[in-house]
């Protein structure tokens, strides 16, 4: 009986053929060992060592980038989890998100790149046709992307904050039920599908995500995200959202969980807390420092639905003074337009305003001058609260004891989540929807999610790394391309040589050069 045998000499896997017979003289069973080849880690494939065809150079492959990030999704243990859950698709998995963080192009041209990057998939696994059954097969498989969120969440040890945002993905396609016409964050007039996504604040990476139709607005999706956090092992964490989320319903609903939501300028709410705290807003008393910006600061108790809570008002002195400089400019602009030419037609004039300047009109008081012609004066009291706002940032929590420093700092770092949506949609190529049916949607903002995952995990060591700051995402890509793989004509591989630039990449990232 014959049998396979790797055995791992220095990182190297040799495979031998173990051979049983029965030794006649010894009156024993004994085995016969012969040498077949190196195992190559990657294809699994058998390689003749021996053979004199090994010294005739066959296929260069982009090794490089493939190799990074592959370390780097088993350094986070996303190979791991992505094997236990999708065991028989894994490998194909993982190659989509090699590819879409290293090309940033449509997932249909996947099998055509992999012949030129040193992979585990197979080209012919990841066929167009192929990736459309896969990404079909993950959409309708819910249960698997639940169980991958909770096993990727106990992976994230320190879970103190979370921030929640909603961002639109338009379609052209008029087959897909989850699209709809809504508020569409890109100013797009295209139909869409909203996207939910729970980032950590400690780890600066993506959690998990929900999808919503295109027409349901930001304040009614907060009631279920309270729900998964619970399913997903996410507990006691403090909410950070954005001012789109600002209601008195969603008020109610976090009344049991730690908050801090923007107060929108439009409300009620935010008028009387500017005209009582005005005086303070400007007492030089009042400044101080934060990320070299000056800032003035103020502090009330309000309740709303009978839930105290404490305003944090803060106005950013520079940006106060370039806004209403911007403004007064603007307005001085209009006038000089406006006092070249005589009217007597009041929708002409605010025809004209409004050509110039969308929303402007509501600036002036259009009155009857000398004979038939208008007079355009300043609304002083549009004007003022216009003003009043500029600079401002009232955030709502019911967080007792928080100092000023400490949750403008937290609020201030909400825009790595905005930053995630940006990379998303520009760095992974995923601002447009390619797909007709849920099934597929879901499928493909999996992969989407995944690599954004990894993409965020490198963005915030490039920005932490001094020796890499200087390298962009798709910087960092291309240099790593240069490091070769040789495949020579009894498909042994050999690594080329690697570059000093490269050599301080693995580096930073922990990665460990390959044999």
């Amino acid at each position: 009986m014959a049998y396979l045998f790797d055995q791992v000499v220095n990182g190297k896997i040799y495979v031998y053929e173990i051979k049983s017979y029965w030794d006649k003289d010894k009156k024993q069973p004994r085995q016969k060992r012969k040498y077949l080849g190196r195992r190559d880690p990657i294809t699994g494939k058998i390689i003749n060592t021996k053979t004199k065809k090994g010294s005739k150079p066959n296929r260069v492959f982009d090794f490089g980038n493939c190799y990074f990030i592959e370390q780097i999704i088993k350094d986070m243990g996303i190979y791991d989890l992505l094997k236990g859950i999708y065991s028989m698709q894994y490998k194909e998995i993982i190659a989509l998100i090699q590819y879409k963080i290293s090309e940033a192009a449509p997932l249909y041209l996947t099998s055509n790149w992999s012949e030129g990057n040193y992979i585990e998939a197979l080209p012919e696994d990841i066929t167009s046709q192929r990736i459309s059954e896969l990404l079909n097969r993950l959409g309708k498989d819910l249960e698997s992307r639940i169980l991958f969120f909770k096993e990727w969440i106990k992976t994230q040890k320190v879970i103190k904050s979370i921030y929640f945002d909603i961002t639109s993905i338009s379609t052209y396609s008029k087959l897909l039920d989850l699209a709809e016409w809504g508020y569409n964050r890109d100013k797009e007039k295209l139909p869409q599908i909203n996207l939910g996504m729970i980032y950590g604040r400690e780890n600066k990476l993506p959690l998990y995500y929900t999808i919503y139709q295109g027409s349901i607005p930001d304040t009614k999706t907060l009631k279920n995200i309270i729900k998964y956090n619970k399913e997903y092992g996410i507990k006691k964490t403090i909410f950070i959202m954005d001012r789109g989320f600002y209601s008195r319903k969603n008020i109610e609903r976090l009344k049991d969980q730690e908050m801090i939501i923007p107060l929108t300028f439009s409300t009620k709410l935010s008028k009387e807390l500017l005209e009582k705290h005005s005086k303070t807003l400007n007492d030089m008393n009042k400044i101080f420092k934060f990320n070299e910006r000056l800032y003035y600061y103020s502090k009330d108790k309000i309740n709303i639905s009978g839930i105290e809570l404490f305003a944090h008002i803060y106005k950013d002195k520079l940006k106060y003074n370039e806004k209403e400089n911007s403004f007064h400019l603007t307005l001085l602009e209009i006038e000089e337009r406006l006092n070249n030419d005589k009217y007597t037609d009041k929708e002409e004039i605010i025809d004209v305003i409004e050509g110039m300047f969308k929303g402007y009109s509501k600036y002036y008081n259009i009155e009857k001058g000398k004979g038939k012609y208008l007079l355009l004066k300043r609304n002083l009291t549009a004007i003022k609260t216009r003003i009043n706002g500029f600079g401002i940032l009232i955030l709502i929590t019911n967080i007792k004891g928080l100092r000023k420093e400490e949750i403008l700092t937290i609020q201030r770092n909400r825009d790595e989540i905005e930053k995630a949506f940006d990379m998303m949609k520009n760095d992974l190529e995923s601002n447009r929807l390619r797909v007709n049916s849920r099934e597929r949607v879901e499928g493909s903002m999996f992969i989407t999610y995944l690599s954004l995952i990894i993409t965020s995990y490198i963005q915030n060591k490039l920005n932490s790394s001094e020796e890499l700051k200087k390298y962009s995402k798709k910087g960092l890509m291309c240099e790593l391309k240069k490091l070769k793989m040789v495949q020579y004509s009894n498909e042994m591989n050999i690594l080329c040589e690697t570059s000093k630039k490269i050599r301080v990449i693995f580096e930073t990232f922990g990665i460990k050069l390959p044999d």
